[in-house]
C-alpha cells in the first residue's frame, strides 16, 4: 500500500500482482533474451531482472491516472485497490459527464502509450550505439516500449471490462440518455468486438499459427462472456444505487468470542444451516472473522484442539464497511471475496461492530423494494452477483469468551 503525498493509498491484491508479473514474464520470453553478445551472463540476468522492476511502476501509473483524474472532478474514493488490468481504479459510471467519463477512461491508456513513445525514443537512441552496453540498454527499453504499448492499446478494446468499455458508454450517452439502453448498447459493442477476435483468432489458426489462432479465440470468448457479466453487474449496481449499507444493515447478528472451541463452532454452524461467516467479538470490540467453511477440512481432533483465536482472520487483514458507505462497495467485495457477510463498524471506531451487511439482507432489501415499486418489480437480479434468494441465516453460537467456562469442550486459555 503507498501514501505518497498527493496520491491515493493504494491497495495492490495479489491476483493483480501476479497477473502483471506473468504478463511481463510472458513478454520477456516472447520478445527473447538478450542477445549473448551485449554483455556477460550476469549482464544479462540483470537487464532480464530490470524489465519487470521498471514496468511495473508503469502499470501501478496506468492505474493511479484513473484515478487523479476522477479525484480533480470529485468523483473518486479515497484509496484505489487494484484487481484487474486494464479496469478504471475508479468506479464513476453516470455519476460523471460524458466528457468527464471518457477523460477518466482515456487517462491510463493515454499515460501508457506516452510511456511506450518516450521508451521508443530511448530504444532509437541506443539502438544506434554499437557498444554492447547500449545492446543492453535497447534491449530493456524495447522491452518496455512494448509493454506500455501493448498496454494502451489492449485497454482500449471497446468491451468490459477494459477501460475502452467506459469510453464507448461516454459517447454512447451523448445520443442516449436512458442508462438501461446505454449499458445494452455498450455489451453490444462488447460482443460483437469479443466475436471479431475469435473470427481473428481461427483465421489465423486456419492461415499461420493454430497455437495462437486457438488462443486468440479463447481470448474473444473469454471477452464475449465479460461483456455479458459486466452488463449483468451494472445492472446490479443500478438496483442499490441510492441505498447505503445502513440500508441493508443486519443489526441483530450472531457473533463468536476468541476462546470458542472449533469443533463447538462448527458444529452449531451445521445444526443450523448457516452460511457460516461470523464476527469474532470480545467486549463489544470487532477482533475479526472467521469463515466456518474453511474449518471443516480440519479433522476432529485439530477442531477440538484449537479456537477461533487460532484460525480467524484479524480485523486488520479484511475490509469493514461503516453503515453511510455507498452499498455497491460491500456488494462488490462480497462478490470479489465470495463471502456471506461483511461486518459493519462504526465510522469513529472501526472495532465497534453494528452488525453485518450480507446477501441476504441485500436481497430482502431488494424484495421490499420490488413489494413497494410495482414498476420495478422486473428490476430484482435473478443471477446477479448471485443473489439468488436468502441463505438461512446463521445460528446464535455460544457467546462465553475465552475460558470456556461454559462450554465443556472449551477447555481452559483463550
Amino acid at each position: 500500500m503507498s501514501r505518497i503525498p498527493y496520491l491515493p493509498a493504494i491497495h495492490v491484491g495479489p491476483g493483480w500482482l501476479v497477473t502483471v508479473l506473468l504478463l511481463i514474464v510472458s513478454l520477456v520470453l516472447w520478445v527473447g533474451a538478450p542477445d549473448p553478445a551485449s554483455g556477460s551472463p550476469v549482464a544479462r540476468a540483470a537487464a532480464t531482472l530490470l524489465v519487470p522492476l521498471m514496468v511495473l511502476p508503469m502499470v501501478i501509473a496506468h492505474e493511479v491516472a484513473h484515478h487523479l483524474v476522477a479525484r480533480r472532478a470529485g468523483l473518486a474514493p479515497p484509496e484505489l485497490r487494484l484487481h484487474l488490468i486494464g479496469t478504471p481504479g475508479t468506479g464513476h459510471g453516470t455519476d460523471a459527464s460524458p466528457r468527464t467519463q471518457a477523460a477518466i477512461a482515456l487517462a491510463g491508456p493515454l499515460l501508457s502509450l506516452g510511456f511506450a513513445a518516450v521508451l521508443g525514443v530511448g530504444w532509437t537512441i541506443a539502438t544506434g550505439d554499437p557498444s554492447p552496453t547500449a545492446a543492453l540498454v535497447a534491449w530493456v527499453l524495447g522491452c518496455g516500449a512494448l509493454a506500455n504499448l501493448v498496454l494502451g492499446l489492449v485497454s482500449l478494446y471497446p468491451g468490459r471490462p477494459l477501460d475502452g468499455a467506459e469510453l464507448v458508454h461516454a459517447i454512447v450517452r451523448v445520443r442516449v440518455t436512458d442508462p438501461h439502453r446505454a449499458s445494452a448498447v455498450v455489451t453490444q459493442v462488447g460482443v460483437v468486438a469479443g466475436w471479431t477476435v475469435m473470427l481473428g483468432g481461427l483465421t489465423v489458426a486456419v492461415r499461420a499459427d493454430a497455437t495462437a489462432g486457438l488462443w486468440l479465440v479463447l481470448v474473444g470468448w473469454l471477452l464475449v462472456r465479460a461483456s455479458r457479466i459486466g452488463q449483468v453487474q451494472e445492472q446490479l449496481m443500478g438496483l442499490v444505487d441510492g441505498y447505503t449499507v445502513g440500508d441493508a444493515l443486519s443489526a441483530d447478528v450472531p457473533v463468536v468470542t476468541p476462546g470458542l472451541t472449533l469443533d463447538t463452532l462448527v458444529d452449531q454452524a451445521r445444526l443450523g444451516q448457516g452460511s457460516g461467516v461470523y464476527p469474532v467479538v470480545r467486549d463489544g470490540r470487532l477482533l475479526g472473522l472467521i469463515d466456518v467453511q474453511s474449518l471443516r477440512r480440519l479433522n476432529l481432533e485439530r477442531r477440538t484442539s484449537l479456537r477461533v483465536s487460532d484460525r480467524m482472520e484479524p480485523v486488520d487483514r479484511f475490509t469493514t464497511v461503516t453503515p453511510d458507505q455507498p452499498l455497491w462497495d460491500a456488494v462488490a467485495y462480497l462478490e470479489r471475496r465470495r463471502m456471506a457477510a461483511l461486518p459493519v463498524v462504526a465510522a469513529d471506531d472501526r472495532q465497534r461492530l453494528l452488525g453485518v451487511v450480507s446477501r441476504t439482507s441485500v436481497y430482502e432489501l431488494l424484495q421490499r423494494r420490488r413489494r413497494t415499486s410495482a414498476p420495478a418489480a422486473d428490476d430484482v437480479p435473478t443471477e446477479a452477483a448471485d443473489l439468488d434468494g436468502p441463505d438461512t441465516e446463521p445460528p446464535a453460537v455460544d457467546d462465553t469468551d475465552g475460558a470456556g467456562q461454559d462450554d465443556p469442550r472449551a477447555g481452559s486459555g483463550s
